[in-house]
């Protein structure tokens, strides 16, 4: 009753629809035509049945929401294409498996117990600093995307370990982490994709892929359990964690340890990329980065309590993910028919959610195209719809690392501002790239300058792990 039955969309050609359309260089401009020619809800005829385009942040609070109980949505099929790598994971899992995991890793995450990973994260960043040293000194340009990566790799790592690991490891972990990300970017838009029996080029790189993820980290669980340390790591965390069903499995410890691996360094990284862009581009509100960092920091030290006055800071990296998101479209999956943006869309149906339109929807973003932190202060941020903005997704299925996310970007922001002017190198082509995440296809070339006060922050001379840094560096 009061419900349209025809959801507005392309018509598509036969047996492909619009399928042929649909690839990771053209999915965020065609997306957005979709939603500028047809609203809030598309239909979009494929290959293996219709999907629909979700946008508008009402029609997301009833979908999330509905995530919770009475169950009306469940993750989509789409999220299957990540468990050969991920396995059962609180990634990949529903129901009752994934509620046990969730009740184990949800206390580790929690807040209160971040503050102990403070120091971890401004030691990487550390070494990043003394590593962006050098090259300023050689007035060296560079990709900053990369020297991202590097540096979240660096923190999971050692929060998740507890250890450094040796170069070898770590190229086998950068290796792996891409082969995964190419394939499964390539994989969602595959019109026919092969099954992983089928021995393709791209099939057999996965498998040997997986394999060495395997050996890696299987390892590290049965050295732990071997040794009987006791660690005050993430993974040791996990291993001591029980309920009434006991501790989890080896393989549930290696499924969420490559989960937190994958989720927990690249998406952090491609934040901190699009921030330093915006950083170069906007002279307004880069002078009030700056103003507030130099006020916090000054010439001194990080603190633990200056994360709580960063608060600049955060409205400016939330407002980098807000444009660019590092995960920039979700799916789920209705379980009956349902009423969405006044439309009955049949249960099963594909839903597609882009928080790349999401996030610019103009009629919970003024100029939403326009770079304006100030739209998270607190009294914008509280009067908006909540369901608006979900760089995190939202509901049960929440992101469980989002605030060690938000606060390792703050801290390496503001120790890598604190002492360097960063430039854009001019003449580049910056774009981003829809893979799983939304990565700056090109990377971020970049120039530093040094700030006047450079030496009086760095007087004390690098920690060991920053001397090791400066060693590779100089080997590079």
């Amino acid at each position: 009753r009061g419900m349209k039955h025809t959801v507005p969309g392309p018509k598509g050609v036969p047996f492909f629809g619009v399928s042929h359309k649909i690839n990771k260089r053209t999915v965020l401009r065609y997306f957005k035509e979709l939603n500028d020619t047809y609203g809030d809800l598309i239909k979009i005829p494929g290959v293996h049945g219709d999907a629909y385009i979700v946008v508008h942040p009402e029609d997301l609070s009833q979908i999330f929401r509905g995530e919770g109980e009475p169950k009306l949505f469940k993750k989509a099929p789409l999220y299957d294409k990540l468990k050969p790598i991920l396995g059962d994971s609180l990634l990949t899992t529903e129901g009752e498996p994934w509620k046990r995991q969730r009740q184990l890793a949800q206390p580790q995450f929690h807040p209160k117990n971040l503050t102990s990973m403070i120091q971890i994260i401004s030691d990487s960043a550390d070494k990043m600093v003394w590593k962006w040293k050098m090259r300023s000194i050689s007035q060296q340009t560079f990709d900053v995307h990369e020297d991202f990566m590097h540096f979240t790799m660096d923190v999971v790592t050692r929060t998740l370990l507890g250890s450094d690991l040796d170069s070898s490891q770590m190229q086998t972990l950068d290796h792996c982490f891409r082969v995964v990300q190419d394939f499964v970017s390539d994989s969602y838009w595959d019109i026919f994709p092969l099954p992983l029996s089928v021995p393709t080029r791209r099939n057999r790189m996965l498998k040997s892929a997986v394999k060495e993820l395997d050996e890696l980290f299987y390892g590290m669980i049965a050295e732990r359990r071997r040794s009987g340390e006791q660690r005050e790591d993430l993974l040791a965390k996990l291993m001591q964690a029980a309920d009434d069903k006991g501790h989890m499995s080896e393989r549930q410890l290696r499924d969420e340890v490559v989960t937190m691996f994958l989720a927990g360094h690249e998406t952090t990284a491609i934040a901190l990329s699009w921030s330093i862009y915006f950083y170069t581009q906007e002279r307004e509100r880069r002078a009030l980065l700056d103003q507030e960092i130099q006020a916090v920091l000054g010439d001194g030290k990080f603190l633990p309590e200056h994360i709580g006055r960063l608060n600049y800071t955060k409205m400016f990296i939330k407002e980098s993910m807000r444009l660019y998101p590092p995960v920039y479209f979700a799916t789920r999956t209705p379980i009956e028919d349902v009423k969405l943006h006044g439309y009955h869309v049949p249960k099963n149906s594909l839903l597609l959610i882009p928080m790349w339109l999401v996030h610019r929807h103009p009629e919970f973003w003024p100029a939403p195209d326009c770079f304006m932190p100030e739209r998270f202060s607190a009294d914008q941020a509280t009067s908006r719809n909540p369901f608006a903005y979900i760089p995190f997704l939202a509901g049960p299925h929440r992101c469980i690392g989002e605030h060690l996310a938000v606060m390792e970007s703050q801290i390496a922001l503001a120790k890598a501002l604190q002492i360097f002017e960063v430039h854009l190198v001019p003449d580049q082509r910056i774009e981003p790239e829809a893979l799983i995440t939304l990565r700056p296809r090109f990377g971020i070339q970049v120039r530093l300058t040094p700030r006047n006060h450079l030496e009086n922050t760095l007087t004390d001379g690098p920690s060991r792990n920053v001397e090791t840094a400066l060693v590779q560096t100089a080997v590079q």
